[in-house]
């Protein structure tokens, strides 16, 4: 068989063969920073423990489980330990065997046992101190209040103080006496004690002794709440009268000769009796006798008008 002779084909080169590069592209140095910058794919394989390192966590496991179970135990038996001392403290131990009475120069000790409601036999401190004052105030007018101590393991303290008159109201069977919060202490009293200042022009619904008055009309009991407020904060013991006949109309009479006339009584009013007080040492230098009325319904003018 002949070999077939094959032409072999020529290529003709362009003009500007010499601008052909067949070498290949060359990397930039940004490119080849950014390429070593790409991060190594992580295998998603777990990483294995050896045997030793399993054993170490699953002792560390334990350990904690463990600690937790001791925490709580402890914490269980602390809780029953308070609750069982709890109940014995309120049913076995701490009863009282001694009642005692002091500060009270008005009524026997017996009274005031009886009143407080506080038996012996029971618990000292199932004691409910405001019932305890709540019942002896009320039964024992006078007595203004009471301070519970307890002495362990056995004993208890009641420790009065009496209370004052401080106001009075007449009415035609007698005197209604009041202290300083209008608690009345008595209805029919005969005497008036010394130092008293008087509640005029009130009209009174309720008068029971150990609870506190109850006026008509419920304006002029606050108005004279609040003078009363005012008369117990300046510590005024010259103010021998106070009377409120509506909002707009109340009235301190000062040691029986000079009257306030006080207006409204407002936030500003206690500063108005203060300037009433001033000018009232003014007066007593000129003439210790001067009686008439301040008017001090201004927060800025005093005007007196003589009698």
């Amino acid at each position: 068989m002949k070999k077939r002779n094959v032409k072999k084909k020529e290529y003709i080169l362009p003009e500007n063969a010499a601008d052909i590069n067949l070498e290949p592209p060359r990397r930039n140095e940004r490119q080849k920073a950014q390429l070593s910058q790409k991060p190594e794919r992580r295998s998603n394989k777990p990483e294995e423990l050896s045997k030793t390192e399993k054993r170490s966590r699953q002792n560390k496991k334990r350990r904690l489980k463990n600690r937790v179970r001791h925490i709580m135990l402890s914490i269980a038996l602390i809780a029953l330990l308070i609750a069982v001392g709890v109940t014995l403290s309120l049913t076995v131990f701490f009863k009282i065997e001694n009642i005692s009475v002091s500060g009270s120069g008005v009524y026997s000790e017996s009274d005031v046992i009886a009143y407080s409601n506080i038996d012996v036999g029971d618990n000292l401190f199932l004691i409910d101190e405001n019932k305890v004052n709540e019942s002896i105030t009320e039964n024992l007018p006078y007595i203004y209040n009471v301070s519970v101590k307890r002495v362990l393991p056995s004993t208890v303290k009641l420790v009065l103080t009496d209370a004052v008159v401080k106001y009075s109201i007449e009415t035609e069977e007698g005197y209604i006496l009041l202290d300083d919060n209008f608690k009345v202490l008595e209805t029919n009293a005969q005497h008036l004690p010394a130092a008293t200042t008087c509640i005029m022009d009130a009209s009174v619904s309720s008068a029971q002794a150990g609870y506190k008055i109850e006026f008509e009309d419920e304006t002029t009991a606050d108005c004279l709440n609040k003078l009363s407020t005012i008369i117990n904060s300046l510590d005024m013991t010259e103010a021998t009268s106070i009377s409120s006949t509506d909002i707009n109309h109340n009235y301190i009479v000062y040691e029986g000769r000079i009257t306030f006339e006080l207006g409204v009584i407002d936030d500003q009013a206690e500063s108005r009796v203060l300037r009433g007080l001033a000018a009232c040492e003014q007066l007593d230098e000129s003439n210790p006798e001067s009686s008439g009325t301040l008017n001090l319904q201004s927060d800025k003018q005093v005007y007196f008008t003589a009698d």
